[in-house]
């Protein structure tokens, strides 16, 4: 069965983790679109006055809080948005946060109850709020989105990947599962690949998710002004999230790019003398070009999918 989603102006909204940075960037957004909103999160406070930020803007919104990370607050979330609205269109689980600031003790050293609810916090909250939302949209259709717990220093990288790991597979398992079924749902993956991101790490997790809730996707990657592995600035991972949220667009700016570059290069090769000899100034002015296109050759390998080529050492 194919997949139909609203456009955001005329959906209904779950976002679990609203009182996270990434859950707050999100019901902006989606309020600024005229989406309704069910709001959930752990944190009352933080819950009341974000509603209270975009319901003096006249979006409708409701809140739920939430007390352990089980199916019982996903379960009730839903609920809620049933008997307030007759239902949902897309529900997002946002990553929460603040799960690692209260460990103790390094993973190796903590206690298995540390261990669990540390994994559980991380993970299953996701999770089960994936399992009970897809519950809901087989019967209307819509967009379920789950957004990958951000990597964290070397103490707490060990529950992090794990959870990282499972909600994968959890979705993953998911998707074949509604496919199967024919279930109208679209089953989103973003991925998140940075440690500590600057604000706009937030703003573009939050334009992901919204793209992925008016347009199915299986997965999109989101990098950060700190990315996991190596520094890249905020620029280029806006322009890789670009390349995947219209690949379409990409690809004609790439082809353009490729004429553009083919023009340069004939306009640069200058005219042969009789018996096909260069001119020496053409050759001159060739090399000059080249010198001058430097950085926007080292701007270019800094950009391509693929990362920037290696230095090359010469013996």
């Amino acid at each position: 069965m194919s997949v139909s989603l609203k456009p955001l102006a005329h959906q209904i909204v779950v976002v679990a983790g609203a009182d996270g940075a990434v859950g707050r960037t999100i019901a902006h957004e989606a309020a600024a679109r005229g989406a309704r909103l069910v709001l959930a999160g752990r944190d009352g406070a933080t819950l009341a006055r974000l509603a209270d930020a975009l319901g003096g803007a006249g979006t409708r919104i409701l809140t739920v809080e939430t007390t352990r990370a089980d199916a019982d607050d996903a379960r009730r979330t839903a609920q809620v948005a049933e008997a307030a609205f007759g239902g949902f269109d897309t529900w997002i689980a946002a990553p929460l946060d603040g799960e690692s600031d209260g460990a103790t003790s390094a993973l190796a050293a903590a206690s298995p109850s540390e261990r669990r609810r540390r994994f559980d916090a991380l993970a299953w909250a996701a999770i089960d709020g994936a399992y009970e939302a897809a519950r809901h949209l087989r019967r209307r259709g819509g967009a379920l989105i789950a957004i990958e717990p951000f990597d964290r220093p070397v103490r707490d990288a060990g529950p992090v990947g794990a959870a990282r790991g499972a909600l994968s597979g959890a979705i993953s398992g998911l998707r074949r599962d509604l496919a199967a079924e024919r279930a109208p749902i679209s089953v989103t993956l973003v991925r998140t690949h940075f440690v500590a991101g600057d604000p706009d790490d937030a703003a573009r997790i939050a334009r992901a998710a919204l793209h992925a809730a008016e347009h199915p996707r299986r997965s999109l990657v989101v990098t950060g002004g700190t990315l996991a592995g190596g520094g890249m600035s905020a620029r280029v991972s806006t322009g890789l999230l670009e390349t995947q949220l219209h690949p379409l667009a990409a690809a004609a700016l790439v082809a353009a790019g490729g004429l553009a570059v083919a023009g340069l290069a004939i306009a640069l090769r200058g005219p042969v003398r009789d018996g096909g000899a260069r001119d020496p100034l053409t050759e001159d002015r060739r090399y000059d070009a080249w010198r001058a296109a430097r950085p926007l050759r080292r701007e270019r390998a800094a950009t391509h999918p693929r990362g920037p080529r290696p230095p090359v050492t010469t013996h």
